[in-house]
């Protein structure tokens, strides 16, 4: 164990950008643009630097492979 943090994927927006991108429930979210991802806020505050129809490039594991998830960003509903 590297002792590494990560984001645990509750869930996932049927037919949303981390849908679309690949994220399933359950994957961790260990990076995001290539800084470290510990909480939700951590993921937003990097989301929030980028204006829809950018990019945001995860690095995400699952079962022990990690990968690279790049999710268009779509305008914010919040």
């Amino acid at each position: 164990d590297s002792g590494e943090t990560a984001l645990l994927v509750m869930e996932v927006t049927p037919g949303g950008p981390g849908d679309e991108a690949g994220i399933q429930k359950g994957d961790l979210i260990l990076k995001a643009d290539g800084e470290a991802v510990t909480k939700p806020t951590d993921l937003l505050r990097v989301r929030r630097r980028h204006e829809a129809g950018e990019t945001l490039s995860l690095l995400v594991e699952r079962d022990g492979r990690r990968f690279t998830a790049d999710i268009v960003l779509r305008e914010s509903t919040s």
